[in-house]
């Protein structure tokens, strides 16, 4: 029985683990490392009447110094996004990013473009998302989607956007804009605890043998 006991008490401890280090799998996700005119790890599509711009300005960043802006006084895009990130089919993926307006007093919406691919970059499916909610001048949290991977996904391409209107998602900025600080995309730890509590079970089937 003790010994039945600590196993259960380590399981749950790394399980508790897992879940509060959940994994976030984009990189620099504060945009704090690099040196040229985008963060590492990421690349930016600015073409056009719009900008995106890496700003080194603690003052006004969520966490640490630095941040992006995207201004768009047209109906068109900005976009930033990392390399395509490797997935596991069929495995919950939340995507949020904190968010706010560059304008007093005018609500800006995060909107996020994440497309789906196979490991032969067969495009799988995807598609436009936001919470529903706009952000105004300070700093807010917003959780742009929570996804599954479709099957045989290998891939996501996750792509932040500065836009005035897209499809029947209407993000709208000024000429002012939004900016974008600490994004994440983090898998749900449920299949982890799912194996883990299993592990207790077969213990528990020995032991009565």
């Amino acid at each position: 029985m003790k010994r039945f006991a600590t196993l259960a008490v380590a399981v749950m401890f790394i399980l508790g683990a897992a879940s509060a280090n959940a994994a976030n799998m984009l990189p620099n996700t504060g945009f704090e490392n690099g040196a040229g005119t985008y963060p590492d790890g990421w690349t930016a599509w600015p073409e056009g009447d719009g900008t995106v711009v890496w700003v080194d300005d603690a003052a006004g960043a969520h966490s640490g110094s630095k941040y992006i802006t995207m201004t768009n006084p047209q109906n068109s895009d900005r976009w930033l996004w990392p390399d395509m990130i490797p997935v596991t089919a069929g495995t919950e993926y939340t995507f949020s990013v904190w968010a706010r307006s560059l304008t007093q007093g005018e609500p800006a919406r995060p909107l996020a473009n994440i497309q789906w691919y196979d490991a032969a970059d067969t495009h799988l499916g995807g598609g436009w998302y936001w919470d529903g909610t706009d952000v105004g001048d300070d700093w807010a949290e917003d959780e742009l989607a929570k996804l599954v991977a479709p099957a045989g996904a290998a891939k996501v391409d996750f792509n932040l956007i500065g836009t005035r209107y897209h499809g029947n998602v209407a993000g709208y900025l000024d000429t002012e804009g939004i900016a974008y600080d600490d994004v994440s995309m983090v898998p749900e730890p449920a299949t982890l605890a799912l194996l883990g509590l299993g592990g207790l079970g077969l213990i528990a089937r020995r032991r009565r043998r």
